[in-house]
């Protein structure tokens, strides 16, 4: 795994590339899915895609983006695919019987963790971290 810079650091390179590779494993989770039950198909999910959506998120993933729309429009069909629901089924739910959150959310989360170190556990984060957040006292 790595992560693609481009030159004007809007990761759409990084972006498009995390894109494709989802992209192929929608033919494959919609096989899956009539021969495989759900438990494993979470595994599955967990092993090939959250990987690659959770990998310097908190670089890549500014929900406003305009290129990160299209990467979480994809991940919000994976697991409506993998548990056979719907189009219209309410993403908020499939990702909570998932155990994990949508790109925007998981960015979120990535910062809020990067922040806790930070502040709570500096000596655990590269020094020059510690300049990035000031204290409120």
């Amino acid at each position: 795994m790595g992560v693609i810079v481009d030159d004007e650091l809007k990761w759409t390179d990084h972006i498009q590339h995390i894109f494709s590779k989802l992209l192929n494993y929608t033919s494959i989770f919609y096989k899956l899915r009539a021969k495989v039950p759900v438990r494993i198909l979470l595994n599955v999910y967990y092993a090939f895609v959250h990987p690659h959506l959770f990998y310097a998120i908190e670089v890549y993933g500014n929900p406003r983006s305009l290129y990160i729309d299209k990467l979480a429009k994809l991940n919000n069909k994976l697991p409506r695919i993998l548990q056979d629901k719907p189009f219209r089924s309410h993403v908020s739910d499939l990702y909570l019987e998932f155990n994990t959150l949508a790109v925007t959310l998981l960015h979120r989360q990535q910062l809020l963790i990067s922040a806790h170190k930070i502040i709570h556990h500096p000596e655990s984060v590269p020094e020059y971290c510690c300049s990035l957040i000031t204290s409120i006292k």
